[in-house]
C-alpha cells in the first residue's frame, strides 16, 4: 500500500536494489513483457489507474507511465496481438480494459467494455483472444482486433472470480467460493 514495488533475489530472498517508486497509492497488480530490446519489463498496475513499465535491474524512475484509466487497476496480462505483436491488457474497477503497445508504450485501440462490474482478472488463452473476468462471477472472451465477444459468456461460478491464467488448450478460472473451473 505504500505505493513501492520491491524486487527480492530468488537464491537469498534478499531485497534486490531500491524499492520503485512512482505510484500514488497502492501497486494492485504486476506482470512482465517483452521490451524493445529484446529483455523483460516489469509492469505495474496501481490504485492510481496508472500502469507503469520498469527496467527491472535499473533503481531509476518508470521508463514509461500508462494512462487513461480512471479507476484502480486490478489486472495486467500480456497477450500475442495482430501480426503477432505483444501487447498488454489492463483491467480496471470500472469494468474496462485496455490494451497497450508496451514497447511504444501507447494505447492501441477503443477500451474494451462490456463486463458488469470491476476486472479482477485477465488471461489470454491463445492469440488475439483476451478472457476478462471479475466480481459479476463470468468470463467473456473478446477478439482484441475486433472488439467482439468469443463464444459465450461463461457462468458457472457462484461468487466473484479472483483469478485466471491460460493452461493450454484450456482456461483456469478461480473464485472465492474456493472453486476452480
Amino acid at each position: 500500500h505504500d505505493g513501492t514495488v520491491r524486487r527480492w533475489s530468488v537464491d537469498t530472498l534478499t531485497p534486490y536494489g531500491e524499492p520503485l517508486r512512482g505510484h500514488d497509492g497502492p501497486v494492485l497488480a504486476l506482470a512482465t513483457v517483452a521490451g524493445p530490446d529484446g529483455g523483460e519489463l516489469l509492469v505495474s498496475g496501481g490504485g492510481d489507474g496508472t500502469v507503469r513499465l520498469w527496467d527491472p535491474g535499473s533503481d531509476g524512475p518508470a521508463r514509461t507511465v500508462l494512462t487513461g484509466h480512471t479507476a484502480p487497476i486490478r489486472s495486467l496480462c500480456p497477450l500475442s496481438g495482430p501480426d503477432a505483436r505483444q501487447l498488454l491488457a489492463s483491467g480496471d474497477m470500472n469494468g474496462v480494459v485496455r490494451l497497450w503497445d508496451p514497447v511504444e508504450g501507447v494505447a492501441v485501440g477503443a477500451p474494451i467494455v462490456g463486463h458488469a462490474g470491476p476486472v479482477l482478472a485477465l488471461a489470454s488463452p491463445r492469440p488475439r483472444v483476451l478472457a476478462v473476468a471479475g466480481v459479476d462471477g463470468t468470463v467473456a472472451c473478446w477478439d482484441v482486433v475486433t472488439r467482439t465477444g468469443v463464444g459465450t459468456r461463461f457462468t458457472a461460478h457462484v461468487s466473484v472470480i479472483r483469478a485466471m491464467c491460460a493452461v493450454s488448450p484450456w482456461l483456469a478460472s478461480a473464485a472465492l467460493a474456493r472453486t476452480v473451473l
